[in-house]
C-alpha cells in the first residue's frame, strides 16, 4: 500500500507557495514521516500608500477553506525581511514546532492563504493550487481507485451459523471520527490554544485570579471586510456594557458604548479612517454619538458639547479702557460703554459736529442694514446735495435683499410715483420724480468727454438686457420709452411704446475690416414696409417648384401680391414665373424651353400687420413727443447753441 505523497503549488501574480519536496518511506511499517511540513510563500510588502516596506515587518497569515468570510483554519505570525521593493519570502509553518498541520490537506477542500501585514486589514486571498506532478498523489490514498474503506473485512459471522449462513451481505465498519489531543505541557493561568487539530500549545491570553485576563500581545479587531471602490468596511465593534434600573418600567435596561473605527471618503484620494463613538439603550443598534478621532488625533466633540468651568478661573481683573465703565478683580465683572462718549447703537443718536468714516480696504465705508421695509440710511438735506462721497472704489454702494431698492432717491417737485407696481422691482438704483412734463430728472448721469452712463449685464445668457426702459403710457402708443436729442436739438431717435424705431439721422451698421479698421454699412430703406428672402433653384426639363420658407412665409402675407426675380445661372431662353401661391410658386423657361438651367431668386413680400403703410406721415406725432422731452438745458451760454435744423424748428411749428 502506498503512502500518500503531498506536494502544493500555489500561484498568483508574483506569490509562488510550495510545499518543499520530500520523499516518504515505502516501509508498510513506517509510522511516522520526516517531511519538512513547511510551504514556500513569497511575496510584497506595502504601505498604505503603496510604497513598498523594507527591513523587518510583521505579517499574519492564515488559512482558509473560504475565499471570503470564514474563521481561519490555521495562523501564525512572523518577521520577515523585505528587500528595497518590498519583496520577501517566508516558510508558512516555521514558528510552529510541528510546521503546519498535515490534516489541513486531507481533504478535497481548496484552501485560501490571507496575507496581514502589521497594521493594515488583510489582503485579498490567494488559492492553494497543485503542481502538476502532485495531482498524481491523490491517486496514492486510493486502492485500484477506491477508498481503503471498501475493504474492511466483514462482520465475523454470529453465534447463530444458521442464520449467518442465510445472511449474504458484507458488513463494513467506519472510521473513527475522533482523535486524541496531546499536549507537551502547559502553563498556569494560561488559555491553551489549538495549534493543531490534535495539539494544544500555549496562548498569549493569561488569567489573573478571577478579576482579569491579560493579552500578551496586540488586541486586534480587523476590518469586516476588504474595501473595494464601491465600498469600505469598518472594524469589528467593541462594547462596554453598563445596567441599569428603569423605574418607570421596573426593569433592567442595557447602556451600550460601542467603539469602532470607520471608513471615511473611500475611493477618494483622501480616503482615511475615524474612531467613532456609538450608543444604544436596551435592545437597540447603537449608533453614532457624533463624538470621533480623526487620524491625526482631532477630536470632533458631539452637538451641544459644552466645557463648563469649575472655579474662578485665571483672570485676575478686568479694568475699563476708554470709553467704557464697570469692570473689578473677583466674581462677575460686568464692562458697560460711556454714553457720554459713545453712541448707543439701540437708541436715538445726534451728531453735531463733522464726522468722516474713512476706509482703505477698498470695502464700504460705512454698511447700513434695516430690516424692515424703510430705509437703512435716509438723510435729508436743506441745502443743495443730501450725500457727498469719495472713494477710489465706489462713492456710494448700495446692496438689498429685502426686494427694494438698493438706493432710493425722490425729488419732492410733484406727486412721486412710490406707490407704483416698480415697488418690489429689486432695483440697484430708484430715481424717483414728480412734477409736470420736463421739469424733473428721476436719475441724471452727466459727464465730460466720457460716458454720462453705462449699463453692463454680466449674466452669460442672451435674454437679459443690460437697459430695459418701459413706458406704461397705455393711453398714447407714439409715447416715447427712449429717446434722444442732439446738443442742438436737431438729431432725433425715438423708440414709442409700440415698439417703432424713428431715426432722424441714418440707420447703419459698423463693421471691423481685417486690418482692424471699422467701416459703417447703411440699411436700404423702402416706401413700403417689404421683407425680402433669397434661394437657388434649378429647372429640370424646363419647370421647377420654389416652395416659400416656413419662417418666411409665418411673418408675410402672401395673399397679397409679392415680387420675384429671377437670375439664370447658365445659358436658356430666358425665365418666367407662373402660378403663384400662398405657398410658393412655379419657374419656368421662356419659349417652351425644356433645359435644366439652375436659378437664383430674390422675394418681396409685405409685412403681415403693415400690409397698407406707404410713406406714412408722423409729423404730428413727432411734434407731440418733442413737446413731452425734458424741459431741461445743460448750463451754457446762449450763444454757444446753435439754432436748431429747419427739421426740428418745423416739429416745433
Amino acid at each position: 500500500m502506498k503512502l500518500p505523497i503531498v506536494r502544493v503549488v500555489v500561484a498568483f501574480l508574483p506569490l509562488v507557495l510550495s510545499l518543499t519536496p520530500t520523499t516518504l518511506a515505502r516501509s508498510s511499517a513506517q509510522t511516522a514521516s520526516a517531511l519538512p511540513r513547511l510551504v514556500r510563500f513569497g511575496g510584497t510588502a506595502k504601505d498604505l500608500n503603496g510604497n513598498p516596506l523594507t527591513g523587518v515587518v510583521g505579517i499574519t497569515f492564515a488559512l482558509y477553506s473560504e475565499q471570503t468570510g470564514g474563521a481561519p483554519l490555521w495562523l501564525e505570525t512572523q518577521n520577515v525581511t523585505a528587500d528595497s521593493t518590498g519583496h520577501y519570502t517566508a516558510l508558512l509553518g516555521a514558528t510552529k514546532p510541528e510546521g503546519l498541520p498535515t490534516d489541513l490537506f486531507t481533504s478535497e477542500q481548496a484552501r485560501w492563504v490571507g496575507v496581514q501585514v502589521s497594521g493594515q486589514a488583510e489582503q485579498p486571498r490567494v488559492l492553494l493550487v497543485s503542481a502538476p506532478y502532485a495531482l498524481k498523489a491523490g491517486d496514492a490514498e486510493t486502492i485500484g481507485g477506491l477508498s481503503p474503506s471498501a475493504f474492511m473485512l466483514a462482520a465475523p459471522p454470529s453465534a447463530n451459523a444458521a442464520a449467518a449462513s442465510n445472511d449474504t451481505r458484507a458488513a463494513s465498519v467506519s472510521p473513527a471520527t475522533t482523535s486524541d489531543v496531546t499536549t507537551t505541557g502547559g502553563t498556569a493561568s494560561t488559555f491553551p490554544l489549538f495549534t493543531t487539530a490534535t495539539n494544544i500549545q500555549n496562548s498569549i491570553l493569561t488569567q489573573t485570579s478571577t478579576t482579569a485576563i491579560n493579552v500578551l500581545g496586540k488586541l486586534n479587531f480587523p476590518a469586516l471586510g476588504t474595501a473595494k471602490a464601491s465600498a469600505g468596511f469598518n472594524s469589528r465593534p467593541q462594547d462596554f456594557v453598563a445596567s441599569v434600573f428603569n423605574s418607570s418600567t421596573a426593569k433592567a435596561v442595557p447602556q451600550t458604548f460601542q467603539w469602532q473605527a470607520e471608513a471615511l471618503n473611500n475611493d477618494k484620494s483622501t480616503a482615511t479612517g475615524t474612531l467613532n463613538l456609538l450608543y444604544a439603550s436596551g435592545t437597540a443598534t447603537p449608533a453614532e454619538t457624533g463624538l470621533h478621532i480623526a487620524r491625526t488625533g482631532l477630536i470632533t466633540f458631539a452637538t451641544g458639547q459644552t466645557f463648563p468651568g469649575t472655579g474662578n478661573g485665571t483672570i485676575t481683573g478686568v479694568t475699563a479702557g476708554t470709553d467704557l465703565t464697570g469692570g473689578g478683580t473677583t466674581g462677575s465683572v460686568t464692562l458697560s460703554l460711556d454714553t457720554t462718549k459713545v453712541p448707543q447703537l439701540a437708541a436715538n443718536n445726534t451728531f453735531t459736529g463733522l464726522q468722516t468714516v474713512k476706509t482703505s480696504s477698498g470695502a464700504a465705508g460705512v454698511t447700513v442694514q434695516n430690516s424692515d421695509a424703510s430705509a437703512g440710511l435716509g438723510l435729508e438735506a436743506t441745502a443743495y446735495v443730501g450725500i457727498k462721497s469719495t472713494g477710489t472704489e465706489y462713492g456710494i454702494q448700495g446692496m438689498t435683499t429685502s426686494g427694494k431698492a438698493g438706493i432710493y432717491g425722490s425729488i419732492q417737485g410733484g406727486n412721486t410715483n412710490r406707490d407704483s407696481g416698480y415697488e418690489n422691482g429689486n432695483a440697484g438704483v430708484w430715481g424717483d420724480t414728480g412734477g409736470g412734463p420736463g421739469t424733473y430728472i428721476g436719475v441724471l448721469g452727466t459727464a465730460n468727454e466720457t460716458a454720462g452712463g453705462v449699463f453692463d449685464n454680466n449674466s452669460q445668457g442672451d435674454s437679459y438686457a443690460a437697459l430695459f426702459a418701459q413706458n406704461d403710457t397705455a393711453s398714447n402708443p407714439s409715447a416715447a420709452v427712449i429717446s434722444t436729442l442732439g446738443s442742438t436739438y436737431d438729431g432725433i431717435c425715438n423708440i414709442d411704446v409700440s415698439g417703432n424705431l424713428s431715426c432722424s439721422g441714418t440707420i447703419s451698421g459698423s463693421n471691423i475690416a481685417a486690418d482692424r479698421r471699422v467701416l459703417r454699412t447703411y440699411a436700404v430703406q423702402a416706401a413700403e414696409n417689404w421683407y425680402e428672402d433669397a434661394g437657388s433653384g434649378q429647372l429640370q426639363s424646363g419647370s421647377a417648384p420654389v416652395a416659400l420658407e416656413a419662417n418666411f412665409a409665418a411673418v408675410v402675407n402672401s395673399e397679397v401680391d409679392y415680387h420675384v426675380f429671377l437670375t439664370p445661372e447658365g445659358d436658356c431662353k430666358g425665365l418666367y414665373v407662373s402660378h403663384k401661391t400662398e405657398t410658393g410658386f412655379e419657374v419656368r423657361e421662356l419659349g417652351g424651353g425644356a433645359s435644366n438651367v439652375a436659378f437664383d431668386y430674390r422675394i418681396m413680400a409685405k409685412r403681415k400687420g403693415f400690409e397698407k403703410l406707404r410713406m406714412e406721415d408722423v409729423t404730428l406725432r413727432e411734434r407731440k413727443q418733442a413737446e413731452q422731452r425734458p424741459n431741461f438745458r445743460r448750463r451754457v451760454a446762449t450763444a454757444s447753441v446753435s439754432p436748431a435744423s429747419s427739421q426740428q424748428a418745423a416739429l416745433k411749428k
